[in-house]
């Protein structure tokens, strides 16, 4: 199987990684009562409409609302486009250190990598100082799992990839 769709296969697993993180937070911020706490917390950073005043009622309302479900999509789209990127990554990594993606390796790359990435965007966008963010043991052990959800799904991905050809 050639590299690019090895990538291909990575950028599936990456997305799928994604998704155990926003599952597990998910979940997490049910079991707290505050659903869509965790991805509102990290995005409030994003911008949006602060310091614009309005008179209606409705219209306030209305923005708020938009406010609202811009803020969730602009995460949620950030949050699987980084997942995506570092699926691509860690297939390339391990080609370039000669390597299996499997869970043992990609469990260790989502604990450093994905590690990484959110101390990275949480200290550019500046939320660790705006809000109250998910404990670091928390984040850590969501990683290490959502690596090796990854480096599953690569796996199962690349055997039936072999197998239908």
């Amino acid at each position: 199987m050639s590299l690019l769709q090895k990538v291909g296969v990575g950028i599936r697993a990456g997305l799928f990684a994604g998704g155990v993180v926003a599952t597990t937070f998910f979940v997490a911020d049910l079991a707290r009562l505050a659903p869509l706490n965790t991805p509102l917390t990290l995005g409030t950073s994003l911008p949006g409409l602060a310091g614009l005043s309005f008179d209606s009622a409705v219209l306030i309302e209305s923005v708020t609302m938009f406010s609202f479900g811009g803020q969730l999509m602009g995460i949620t789209l950030i949050h699987f486009l980084a997942f995506a990127a570092l699926g691509a990554v860690a297939v390339l990594t391990c080609e370039a250190c000669r390597v299996p993606l499997n869970w043992i390796t990609a469990g260790l790359f989502g604990l450093v990598a994905f590690t990484l990435v959110y101390l990275a965007a949480t200290w550019f966008s500046g939320a660790a100082s705006i809000v109250e963010l998910p404990s670091a043991r928390s984040v850590l052990l969501v990683n290490l799992g959502a690596g090796a959800a990854m480096g599953t799904y690569f796996q199962v991905a690349m055997r039936r990839a072999v197998s239908t050809t």
